[in-house]
């Protein structure tokens, strides 16, 4: 048990506050006992003029009821605990993900979750609650996206993830490590779809959320954050299996103003289908794709710079042969060169020997604010004009 009596004095007093970053604390129903809030994300919706705001998934999370919690855990040999679940048991191998509603029907977070046209409940079958609960509950994100309608910056990052190339090593891909929380394991789509009713929000950045399985979220907030322009995504669902692969490709067409893209997941596959679909987002100006174990289509990424016309920063870093890696970005740099004076391509294989030479070799701008993943939440931001 923590004692928070002092966060929630801070957060009750300053409620003028715009900007606040707990990523690094987790905070447990069993925390909020002697309080009337049922999580973190509900003390934090009395404040109704948050604008960036950074958290850990397990503090969304709640107990609903005695059997609606049930879950089954088991503990890896990592020694973090992760959710049993059968794999595809609960997704259609071709689920037609264009029926699916945006986050700002009124139907999204209330609707029968027997309905063929809504995401099927985070939790196993055999402790679904029943209709009735279902209307009745609200996640606690939910009453977050309430209050503050307005918010520009949000992320949900597990403090006990840390990226391939993070902000305590640099570009060092075997200091990565993912530990999530027990409790952020009950965070899972149908908790996540309340995001795409920001409308104003600018950034975005999603870290560790091991219940995020089949996507649907990806596309509600594609579809209802019409100002999102930064989107990054790590480690999402399960690390062996990218299940939330499909949602995602059907999120791009509906990006009409990202312009900064950032993926990293170990088993990825950027083939020509995953390509194609961020193709029909032609407003990316920057991607960054780490995918340790992932496979790489060298035909598709051609494409893929020819579609895109506003790209001028690529980065791919995956399992494949250092010869075919430079091979390919040497054909990008020639071609594009001309016009794209300001392009900037590393593709490089992610745990092969001359990385980090590699990518000292892109400007600091694009290292600091694409390649490294961080927080950006209360953190003043370089001015690169000044440095430059």
């Amino acid at each position: 048990y923590n004692d928070i009596s002092g966060l929630q004095a801070l957060l009750l007093a300053c409620t003028e506050l715009r900007s606040l970053n707990i990523s690094g604390i987790h905070v447990h129903t069993q925390d909020l006992t002697a309080t009337p809030y049922s999580s973190l994300a509900a003390l934090l919706a009395l404040n109704n003029n948050w604008r960036c705001l950074s958290m850990s998934p397990c503090c969304l999370s709640v107990e609903r009821s005695p059997k609606s919690s049930k879950r089954t855990f088991s503990l890896v040999p990592e020694g973090y605990l992760v959710k049993r679940r059968r794999i595809g048991s609960n997704v259609a191998p071709n689920q037609n993900f264009a029926a699916f509603p945006d986050a700002n029907s009124p139907s999204t977070s209330q609707e029968d979750p027997s309905a063929s046209s809504s995401p099927p409940s985070s939790s196993p079958s055999s402790s679904s609650p029943s209709v009735s609960d279902e209307s009745a509950f609200v996640p606690e994100l939910e009453k977050l996206v309430r209050s503050c309608p307005h918010m520009e910056n949000f992320e949900l990052n597990c403090s006990g993830f840390r990226s391939a190339f993070n902000k305590y090593f640099g570009v060092h891909p075997t200091t990565c490590t993912s530990s999530p929380c027990m409790f952020s394991l009950t965070v899972g789509d149908q908790e996540l779809m309340c995001i795409g009713r920001w409308k104003y929000l600018k950034s975005l950045q999603l870290t560790s959320i091991p219940g995020v399985n089949q996507g649907h979220c990806l596309l509600a907030i594609a579809k209802g954050c019409v100002s999102l322009e930064k989107l990054s995504i790590a480690c999402l669902g399960q690390i062996a299996h990218c299940l939330y692969r499909s949602g995602l490709l059907a999120a791009f067409p509906f990006f009409s103003q990202l312009k900064d893209f950032r993926l990293e997941h170990p088993y990825l596959k950027i083939d020509d289908t995953m390509l194609t679909a961020m193709s029909r987002c032609s407003t990316l100006e920057r991607v960054c794709i780490i995918a340790k174990n992932g496979t790489m289509d060298t035909e598709g990424v051609k494409d893929f710079f020819e579609k895109v016309e506003k790209l001028i920063c690529f980065q791919l870093y995956t399992g494949r042969s250092l010869s075919v890696c430079r091979g390919l970005q040497a054909y990008l740099i020639s071609r594009y060169k001309k016009s794209r004076p300001a392009i900037c391509v590393c593709i490089h294989p992610l745990l092969s020997g001359g990385l980090q030479e590699a990518i000292a070799q892109l400007p600091d701008q694009h290292i600091d604010q694409m390649t490294i993943l961080k927080s950006t939440v209360s953190i003043r931001p370089l001015d690169w004009n000044a440095l430059g």
